[in-house]
Order: C-alpha cells, then sequence, then structure tokens
C-alpha cells in the first residue's frame, strides 16, 4: 500500500508543479468573469453598482489560493475586463474623463497591493508547510537510521528518505572495504542507473570530495566515514530540484555519516569491552592457578623437607604416608600443567575436539 501511494505521487509530481500556474490562470480568468456577471446580476436585480470590490475580491481570492503570479495577472485581467463592460463607453477599451482613470488606477494599484500582500502570505505558507514536511521526513529518518546496528540497514534507511524528498530513483553506493567493488542499494528496488556511474562514483569515493558531483544525470554525495570513502548518495535527476529539497539531501547525507560514525564507534567500544573482559579473565585465572600450584608444592616441600631432616625419627609408616602425599600432590600437579598445555593448544586451534 505504502509502495503504491509512493508511486503514484511520484507519477503525480510532476504533473502538478507544470500545471499548478495554468489552473491558477484558468481560475483567476473564471473569478474575473464570475466577478462580471455579479456586477451585472446586482445592478439590474438590486440596483447596487459595486464593480471595482467585487473585482478587488476575486484578485484576493486568486491570490489567497495561487501566490502572488497569478493575483497580478488577475489584477491586471480584472482592469481590462472592468475596462471593457462597465467604464463609458462600454465595449471599447477607452476612458471617458478623469474620474474613469483615477477609478481605474486606484483600483489597479489596490489590487496589485492586496493582491501580493495575499500572493507574498500564500508562499510564505506553502514554503512553511513545504519545510515542515522536509523536517518531519529527516527526523523520520534519522530516527530509522539510529535504530539498526547494521550499516546496510541504514542505508536503505537512508535510500527510503532521499526517494521521498526528491520522488526520483535513488542508489545508496557502497564500498565495505578498501578492495571491494561498489555495492548497490536501490530505491525504489528496479532503479537503475549505468553500470558506469560505479567506477565513477569508486573514484569519487577514493577522492574524498565533499561536494556533490553530476554523473550522467546523477548527483552524487559522499558520505564521510571513518574509513575513508564508505558510501556514496546517488539521485536522479537532482538538478531540478528547487534548494530547499537539496539542501535537505545534503543534511540526510550528513546524518547518514553521523550513523556510519556511531556504528563504528560501537563496534569499536564492543571490541574494546571484549578485550578488557578477556583480560579480566586472564588476570582472574591466573590467580586461581597460581594458588591450585601453591598448594601441591607446599604439601611435597612440607614432606621432603622433614623425610631429609628427620627421616630416621619417623616410623615406616609415618615416612609410607609422606611419601604418598608428595605422589599425590606430583600427579595433581601434573594435571594441572596437562589442562593448562590442553587449553593453549585449543587457543592455537592445534587440539582436535571430540
Amino acid at each position: 500500500m505504502g509502495r503504491a501511494r509512493a508511486d503514484a505521487a511520484s507519477w503525480l509530481f510532476p504533473i502538478q508543479k507544470v500545471n499548478r500556474q495554468t489552473w491558477g490562470l484558468l481560475v483567476g480568468a473564471a473569478l474575473v468573469l464570475a466577478s462580471c456577471g455579479a456586477v451585472f446580476w446586482f445592478e439590474r436585480l438590486l440596483g447596487v453598482r459595486s464593480p471595482s470590490m467585487l473585482f478587488l475580491c476575486a484578485v484576493i481570492l486568486a491570490a489567497s489560493w495561487f501566490g502572488q503570479r497569478v493575483a497580478m495577472a488577475t489584477a491586471f485581467a480584472a482592469f481590462f475586463v472592468y475596462n471593457f463592460y462597465l467604464v463609458e463607453p462600454t465595449y471599447t477599451f477607452g476612458l471617458a474623463g478623469p474620474d474613469d482613470i483615477l477609478t481605474l488606477l486606484v483600483f489597479v494599484g489596490a489590487a496589485i497591493l492586496v493582491g501580493g500582500v495575499a500572493g507574498r502570505l500564500h508562499d510564505q505558507r506553502r514554503r512553511a508547510s513545504r519545510q515542515a514536511e522536509i523536517f518531519r521526513t529527516l527526523f523520520s529518518a534519522s530516527r530509522a537510521m539510529t535504530e539498526h546496528d547494521r550499516a546496510e540497514d541504514s542505508f536503505l534507511e537512508l535510500a527510503k528518505a532521499a526517494y521521498e524528498l526528491s520522488q526520483t530513483p535513488v542508489i545508496v553506493f557502497v564500498r565495505p572495504h578498501k578492495n571491494a567493488p561498489v555495492e548497490r542499494i536501490c530505491w525504489p528496488a528496479d532503479a537503475e542507473a549505468p553500470h558506469a556511474i560505479d567506477d565513477q562514483a569508486q573514484a569519487l569515493l577514493e577522492a574524498h570530495r565533499d561536494a556533490p558531483s553530476d554523473i550522467g544525470g546523477w548527483r552524487i554525495w559522499r558520505i564521510a566515514a571513518p574509513s575513508g570513502g564508505f558510501a556514496a548518495l546517488g539521485c536522479a535527476d537532482a538538478a531540478r530540484l528547487d534548494v530547499e529539497h537539496q539542501v535537505a539531501l545534503r543534511l540526510l547525507v550528513d546524518l547518514a555519516s553521523v550513523c556510519v560514525n556511531r556504528l563504528v564507534t560501537d563496534q569499536h567500544r564492543v571490541e574494546m569491552d571484549a578485550i578488557s573482559a578477556a583480560e579480566r579473565l586472564r588476570s582472574t585465572l591466573m590467580a586461581s592457578i597460581s594458588h591450585d600450584f601453591r598448594t601441591p608444592l607446599a604439601t611435597i616441600m612440607a614432606s621432603t623437607s622433614g623425610l631429609l631432616a628427620h627421616g630416621d625419627d619417623f616410623g615406616a609408616e609415618t615416612r609410607r604416608d609422606m611419601l604418598l602425599s608428595i605422589q599425590e600432590e606430583a600427579d595433581r600437579l601434573e594435571r594441572f600443567v596437562g589442562s593448562i598445555l590442553d587449553m593453549t593448544r585449543l587457543e592455537a586451534d592445534a587440539l582436535q575436539v571430540r
């Protein structure tokens, strides 16, 4: 469903952008003709004659709906219709006297002034709405990219957000490491670009250029990473985008760079934590081994020194027990040494485990 809406928006976007001014001019002309008809109706049925105010309302409506340019065109159209149908002599372009000239000048001046103000407000409202939509997209993309712990998933979110901003096919060129070939992450999935761009994108990665480059109709931004040229964002026909959307794509690339840096930093921290844990385990193991070695050695040394110093004073049974203690503790030491040797072989992959 979401993919269908995105495809529909992609198909309608150029039509809406091209035909909005045309629709505005048509609506402005319709408002002028409707105002002219309303003037005749008010005059014949109610005896009220205030044509300039009705035409001024038409200009304000055109400005509120379609902006300043359409308001200016509607104001001039209202001037000519007012002059042709309502100023004596009627049905001709001309002025009867100074009063008519002053009325028309005041009307046109007020129409241009009010229409310009209303049009600027309309344009500012549209710009604010567009900027709010851009900020929403950037915020959603930032949150989505930081939720993943793999760079490939973050780059996929980057491609989706760039497509939402540009409404044109997007490709993220990824080089996992220095000598690896360039891989593609496309959105939509069937987006295509000439394969010659891969080599040019790799050259861009190696050049470490921060400014965007135009290659074969595609605009490419490099995504900075600690390992150098790690990836790049390619957007088809990005030159047609306005300044706000190009700046938004630049900010999106910066967000992706921050995300990649975070992933690399997190990976280094995990590695350092693992090394620290291994060192703590090694220290604990060495302390335990030292304790286990000292116990049998103390027994052996005490028995041998006793036998050497007072062996003749001990009975045969006592000497036998002391010799058995020496033998048992020696066997225990042999087992400890064998276990340590087995651990060394395991770490060196020299022992086959069954």
